[in-house]
């Protein structure tokens, strides 16, 4: 078997959108990537790349075809970033000056409005980079994180059907918005799950794919390394693995209106405001000293064992 994800495997389910979660240096961006180059060198698709701020795609921007670019299978080829777009041309002879083409843009998803009317024919993949976060340190997931994913694809596809969306991460906490817009409570199956997010009027199923890589299959690579190694046999090993975190959802609870909270507490999902929480916002964390006010639509806390009468029951989605 091989030591590397299997993008061609996920791609036959001919989904439109595909989320990759899996253990962590097991080639999901690499191959994703690169496979968006050999796409482009043989048929002019290009390809979106995204992060979720500007901060974190200004970290990185700099690098995103570093690895690609020195494969053996694109030493004819020449990269160079240009603004925030990437370009690509034959390895020039002698004196000859490159031609430079562009095959990938990069955008930043909370800006994602800004980009309406913006038109992408040429695109055909797209590419959110470490969608799932690993903790819930600010700033988090967006406000309206679907909302997000969904604008993009209709602004990037417009009346195509032909465009992929990747959403790829390792194998973080299962408290996000889209799993939960999904009606996902508990650890995705192993493998691959196909959710049908609706029908076109002609009839076409539109299908999100995950793909939960096994953590087992991966493993042994995984621990490898000098990070696995380190965390081999500690709290940490199922993240290097990747296992995903907070397998069951009934540990949260809702809290009623205008309660206290009980105390000090940590991994909140939704977002602070004067006026209260927000409930499309799961990820963010808010203070421990925060009270809910009679003006907090709800509140969400880890609580370990609920009094009963007090916690009300969780429904997770509308």
């Amino acid at each position: 078997m091989s030591k590397y994800w299997n993008i061609n495997k996920a791609l036959s389910y001919n989904a439109s959108i595909i989320l990759v979660a899996g253990a962590r240096s097991i080639g999901k961006t690499y191959t994703t990537l690169k496979h968006c180059v050999k796409r482009f060198i043989k048929h002019g698709e290009e390809c979106v790349y995204i992060r979720r701020y500007e901060p974190e795609l200004k970290a990185v921007k700099k690098y995103v075809f570093s690895d690609v670019a020195t494969d053996k299978d694109f030493k004819d080829y020449v990269f160079r970033l240009v603004g925030s777009e990437y370009q690509i041309a034959k390895q020039p002879k002698d004196k000859e000056k490159p031609e430079w083409r562009t095959f990938c843009y990069l955008l930043i998803a909370s800006r994602y409005q800004d980009y309406k009317g913006i038109p992408f024919p040429k695109v055909k993949y797209i590419v959110w980079d470490e969608y799932l976060r690993e903790n819930n340190r600010p700033p988090g997931y967006l406000t309206d994180e679907v909302g997000a994913i969904l604008s993009l694809l209709i602004t990037i596809s417009r009346k195509r059907r032909d465009v992929t969306f990747f959403l790829l991460t390792n194998s973080c906490n299962i408290v996000n918005p889209l799993f939960r817009f999904l009606h996902i409570k508990n650890e995705p199956k192993k493998g691959y799950t196909q959710y049908k997010l609706g029908t076109t009027k002609d009839g076409a199923d539109i299908v999100l794919l995950i793909d939960y890589v096994p953590p087992e299959s991966f493993q042994d690579e995984s621990l490898n390394t000098i990070g696995g190694a380190i965390a081999d046999g500690t709290k940490y090993g199922d993240y290097i693995t990747g296992q995903m975190l907070c397998r069951s959802f009934p540990e949260w609870r809702w809290l009623p209106f205008g309660c206290q909270t009980p105390g000090p507490t940590e991994n909140r999902v939704g977002r602070a405001s004067v006026s209260g929480i927000h409930p499309d916002s799961a990820g963010l964390p808010t203070p421990s000293h925060v009270r809910p006010t009679s003006s907090a639509r709800f509140q969400v806390f880890p609580v370990p064992q609920p009094s009963p009468g007090v916690f009300q029951s969780m429904i997770l989605c509308p």
